[in-house]
């Protein structure tokens, strides 16, 4: 199963779920409740959202969950082939980074980060000295930001799985799954190097 499948697979059953117990409600236009209200209507104010939470918890979709993530693992240890997918590319893609940036002269002591933007091309986060010399590199090579946009989708799976995993173990409905991307090819996920150091990760 690839990464996309993987995604829409956790997603569709998360959403298909999540409407079945709260369904989206158009904006209403009513008075706001009075902040004096009495013992009374407190307490029952209280014990109806308590009612509430239990009827609407995250146990009434974790055993869903739990079969989808079982059905994906069958037959294939997907993280572990996530993760090691993940390590190639990451040492590929520094590699590579590395020796187009040298031949075009680029001091890699000095600190840079990358990610990539709403069109999937790799760019700078910050600014550089150097900038125009590297975003040259970016635009010369697209194979860079082809396979960082493939260390970006399986890192997500594996985070995903991962926090959808324990959030089935250890969730009260508090805790609920909520990394989901938004718009974009992976916005939050970059890299950081200076010098031979570098670093992958998710800046939220």
């Amino acid at each position: 199963m690839n990464t996309e499948n993987i995604h829409e697979a956790v997603w569709s059953s998360i959403s298909a779920s999540a409407s079945n117990t709260t369904a989206a409600t158009p904006w209403k236009s009513e008075t706001l409740p009075s902040a004096t209200g009495t013992e009374a209507e407190v307490d029952s104010a209280i014990a109806t959202l308590a009612r509430l939470t239990s009827a609407a918890g995250f146990s009434t979709v974790a055993p869903r969950l739990e079969s989808l993530l079982g059905h994906m693992a069958a037959g294939e240890n997907v993280l572990e082939t996530l993760t090691e997918n993940v390590a190639q590319l990451q040492d590929g893609f520094v590699d590579t980074l590395y020796c187009t940036l040298a031949e075009q002269g680029v001091d890699i002591s000095q600190k840079m980060s990358l990610r990539l933007d709403d069109f999937g091309l790799l760019q700078m986060v910050a600014e550089h000295p150097q900038k125009e010399m590297i975003d040259a590199v970016l635009i010369n090579y697209p194979e860079l930001s082809m396979a960082f946009m493939e260390i970006a989708a399986q890192s997500a799976a594996l985070r995903d799985i991962r926090s959808l995993q324990f959030t089935i173990v250890n969730a009260t409905g508090a805790q609920m799954h909520s990394s989901v991307e938004g718009e974009g090819y992976y916005p939050s996920y970059q890299i950081s190097i200076k010098g031979d150091m570098n670093h992958f990760y998710f800046s939220k």
